[in-house]
């Protein structure tokens, strides 16, 4: 994964907090982890159902961009959703 790739993927979502940015506008804070190793991510302009963020771990899908911020590498979210015991497979 490099900076300014599309991600489209699944994930287990690890230490997701909702924290508030310069502005007082909550976002959530999380890192996204695959059989390949671990992510930062973040998501603005968040639905209710994620304004206190999610129980642990949990299987998502997401859509993102990759960037770097502060010389590390990070996803901006732009969709999340936790998905269903049926939608898990191993592989993931």
């Amino acid at each position: 994964m490099s900076a300014g790739m599309s991600l489209r993927s699944t994930f287990l979502a690890t230490d997701a907090t909702v924290r508030n940015d310069s502005r007082g506008s909550p976002y959530l804070s999380l890192k996204l982890v695959d059989r390949t190793g671990s992510v930062d991510a973040r998501m603005w302009g968040l639905p209710n159902e994620l304004l206190h963020g999610l129980p642990e771990p949990e299987y998502v899908s997401v859509e993102g961009n990759t960037h770097e911020y502060r010389g590390t590498l990070q996803v901006k979210l732009d969709r999340l959703r936790v998905l269903n015991k049926e939608e898990i497979s191993e592989e993931d």
